[in-house]
């Protein structure tokens, strides 16, 4: 007797021979299933590390790195000029280096770090002075709007985060008027906010700029001027100084002293560690 081959079916419209496995609870996807999964990823906030899914039935969570195996990087590698998957070796350092910068400069932007740093004790108080706090987040009010009749001010942020709760009466958080259904910019905190001087936190840079110039120009020109790397003597992005050593600098010696190079393997260097200490195993030559 002959066995009759079994086909496949996509789980969610039953579309024959689908080729994208979603992970532990085995259930496969046709590509347009795949693409609507992808597309509600990157819709979605939540959507950081893992999902839902997609099957209703099925409570099994999927890991976000199990479906990067099914995409390719928008541009080709600069090293081997070719596609790329997203887990490809040779591509991960510049991803993980533009992560780090997007990331960097949104808390920049934010003011989340620079107005904690010691040298910006004068533009703190200001900031507190001049009412540039949104009294709701606590941070910097970068983007202030008025959101009622009696002018009280808040940040974007925040205003539409009030305004997108459901079944909750859509009112000024601090006199409870009715929020204005199109709030203006707050032309009084938009000249303060322009006016700010801030020293740069860069310890070889003494200038004293505006606050437009501050995040549009200045503040990008200092971190990226490259400096030397003491371990490999590479020149290195100033802001990826961090990332440099912890991730792929050649000339990183072992942590526990020995004098022996981990060269490539610097990149687990943490993961190494946590083993070794978790373990009692002394290194060795």
């Amino acid at each position: 007797m002959h066995k009759i081959k079994q086909t496949k079916q996509c789980a969610q419209c039953e579309a024959m021979d689908p080729s994208y496995l979603l992970g532990q609870c085995q259930h496969y996807l046709c590509q347009n299933c795949f693409k609507q999964i992808l597309t509600n990823t990157i819709q979605s906030k939540k959507s950081k590390f893992q999902i839902k899914c997609p099957i209703d039935s099925c409570k099994q969570q999927i890991d976000l790195k199990e479906l990067l195996k099914y995409l390719t990087l928008p541009n080709k590698c600069k090293l081997c000029n070719l596609e790329q998957s997203y887990t490809c070796g040779q591509c991960v350092i510049k991803e993980i280096e533009e992560i780090a910068k997007i990331n960097y400069y949104s808390k920049l932007l934010k003011f989340e770090t620079l107005i904690n740093l010691e040298t910006q004790k004068e533009l703190n108080e200001e900031i507190s002075k001049l009412e540039l706090i949104c009294p709701i987040c606590r941070e910097f009010n970068q983007i202030p709007i008025i959101v009622c009749m009696q002018g009280h001010e808040i940040c974007k942020d925040c205003y539409y985060n009030i305004r997108n709760i459901e079944d909750v009466r859509k009112a000024c958080p601090i006199c409870k008027q009715e929020l204005l259904s199109a709030p203006p910019n707050s032309l009084r905190a938009q000249v303060l906010i322009k006016n700010l001087n801030i020293k740069c936190p860069n310890d070889n840079c003494k200038q004293i700029v505006k606050y437009p110039d501050f995040v549009q120009n200045h503040y990008r020109n200092c971190c990226e001027q490259k400096i030397e790397c003491f371990d490999c003597h590479e020149k290195v992005e100033q802001l990826f100084q961090d990332i440099h050593q912890s991730n792929y600098c050649i000339g990183s010696i072992c942590p526990f002293n020995c004098t022996r190079k981990l060269g490539v393997l610097n990149c687990i260097k943490t993961r190494i560690i946590k083993i070794i200490l978790l373990s009692n195993i002394q290194c060795q030559l």
